[in-house]
């Protein structure tokens, strides 16, 4: 055994030899499936966009094989992807919803914003908070009757809104990332 291994040994495991932690009784904690909805808008003319997705929920789960305890939301991002033709200096006011309850809402943000993935909850963006409670409310309500083992859930989410000039070509990803915990031990 290396030098490396049995000093790296001694500071990790050693320790843990005669204190009463109980490293069995945690629960397990995995990166859930990222669940991305993605809009097109292709407008020649006229500069308003609408789209809806379902998107299915059960995705989360995927790869995961434990009984699941909870599922925490760990980030949402938007991207808006404008190479195939969209000025960049364009403007987008609108929204994002989730069943119905608006999660985001911008007014006025250059789509050179989201030109890279970005948090909803990133307080630099134009025109400061983008996200709405009572959309990630609704979210984190999914999640939960998620966890309770509701079988095929699924989510609508409509992209819509105006934007500052035309023709419009873009692609908005909203991008759901989750934490999965499983049942404590014991």
């Amino acid at each position: 055994m290396s030098l490396k291994l049995v000093l790296l040994f001694s500071i990790l495991v050693l320790p843990l030899l005669g204190s009463d932690c109980q490293v069995g009784l945690y629960p397990l904690l995995f990166d859930g499936a990222p669940i991305t909805a993605t809009f097109r808008a292709d407008v020649t003319t006229g500069t308003a966009f609408d789209d809806s997705r379902t998107v299915d929920l059960e995705e989360i789960r995927r790869g995961i094989d434990k009984r699941i305890d909870s599922i925490k939301v760990f980030n949402v991002s938007l991207q808006i992807d404008s190479t195939a033709g969209t000025n960049p200096s364009t403007t987008l006011t609108g929204a994002v919803l989730i069943n119905g309850d608006t999660l985001i809402r911008v007014n006025g943000v250059p789509i050179s914003d989201f030109a890279t993935e970005r948090s909803i909850f990133d307080s630099t963006i134009t025109g400061g908070r983008v996200f709405k409670n009572k959309g990630v409310a609704t979210l984190i309500a999914l999640l939960k009757q998620l966890t309770q083992g509701t079988g095929g859930l699924t989510a609508t989410v409509h992209a819509l809104g105006n934007a500052s000039s035309s023709p419009l070509h873009f692609t908005i990803k909203l991008k759901l990332y989750t934490q999965v915990f499983t049942p404590k031990k014991g």
